[in-house]
């Protein structure tokens, strides 16, 4: 499964949480695959509608918004990237921009605010 395949899964059925859980996964094997899963990258501040905020502090539902413009941050990136250098592999390319990518790598970060 791909992360534009879990996105696309329809709300109603599957949670924002499971979404972000599943798409935590599948960049934890990306990673794994790329080879630098023991590679420390720091989590991002978010802007959103309350300010700037660590991206654990986010909401699953605003982690899915930044997950999806990730994604089409690196689409855009990869293509271009095989447009400039068409030695490049596209999928390839696709690969390390998500096993380095600081949103999508720390995206199950989490605080529990339970006492709110």
């Amino acid at each position: 499964m791909s992360i534009t395949t879990i996105l696309k899964q329809d709300s109603k059925e599957v949670s924002a949480t499971l979404k972000v859980s599943q798409i935590a996964e599948l960049v934890s094997s990306v990673r794994s695959s790329y080879g630098n899963s023991d590679a420390d990258i720091k989590a991002p501040s978010v802007n959103t509608t309350e300010g700037y905020v660590d991206l654990k502090f986010a909401s699953d539902e605003t982690k899915l918004f930044l997950i999806e413009r990730e994604v089409s941050l690196i689409k855009i990136e990869a293509i271009e990237a095989c447009k400039c250098n068409t030695a490049k592999v596209l999928s390839k390319v696709i690969e390390e921009l998500v096993a380095t990518s600081p949103t999508l790598v720390n995206i199950s970060d989490t605080t529990d605010f339970t006492c709110l």
